[in-house]
């Protein structure tokens, strides 16, 4: 089965052969050009160099994040406590200063800014979150009704929305989409998220949010959204 440019290839050879043997009629060059501009737009409609620079670097952005991961796991092993935020703030784009554990610091490959990284206010970390945002919206690794939220919540390091960041991963006690919210809401504010449809359940006493719901009534920085539609926060 011949594809765009194999007929195209053969179109025009026909072309030439056609003019060196008797000649076309003005007609005949119509339909032939016409013929070739439609084979032209329907091949960049399958070949968008765009869609597919965007997808060779959300590759390389989950590769990044990941290779992260490995690299705090191993930090752990070593010395019981994942990086601090003011060490991971003092990692600059390919420096080498989180040696051995990675030869240089991977930063986005398109904006060469660092990846969002979210972990505890603590002098011994026991929980990380590392953010980004793909470019293909359409990629499968993106939580489903990830902008379909009533909300925009804040994730990573509480300074980013669901339009800044729609991949990440994360230490294995915490999700990376697990929202940030002020410490005062896991327990001053938690009668805000009593559950208010099925398949939700209340907030526990100085837990995170997971399994409550968003209540209208609530202090707005302490609002939630996954449950809205009775769904359990996961």
């Amino acid at each position: 089965m011949l594809i765009g440019g194999e007929i195209a290839y053969y179109i025009i050879y026909m072309v030439g052969f056609r003019l060196r043997r008797t000649g076309f009629t003005l007609i005949e060059i119509i339909i032939v050009l016409t013929i070739l501009a439609i084979l032209l737009v329907f091949m960049a409609g399958i070949i968008n160099p765009g869609a597919m620079i965007n997808r060779a670097q959300d590759a390389q952005r989950k590769k990044d994040i990941r290779r992260i991961k490995i690299a705090f796991e191993e930090y752990y092993n070593d010395k019981s406590c994942y990086p601090t935020a003011a060490e991971i703030a003092a990692l600059a784009c390919k420096s080498s200063t989180f040696r051995p554990y990675l030869d240089s610091w991977p930063c986005d490959p398109k904006t060469n800014v660092p990846y969002i990284i979210g972990t505890e206010n603590s002098d011994c970390p026991h929980l990380f979150r590392i953010l980004t945002n793909l470019r293909n919206l359409s990629d499968p690794e993106i939580p489903a009704n990830w902008y379909q939220r009533v909300t925009n919540p804040t994730f990573g390091d509480g300074t980013v929305t669901k339009n800044e960041v729609n991949f990440g991963v994360s230490s294995s006690n915490v999700k990376w989409y697990d929202m940030v919210l002020d410490p005062s809401c896991y327990s001053a504010f938690r009668q805000c998220y009593k559950a208010v449809g099925a398949g939700c359940q209340s907030l526990p006493l100085e837990s995170q949010h997971l399994n409550a719901s968003v209540n209208e009534n609530c202090t707005p920085g302490c609002t939630l959204d996954c449950c809205y539609m009775g769904n359990v926060c996961n």
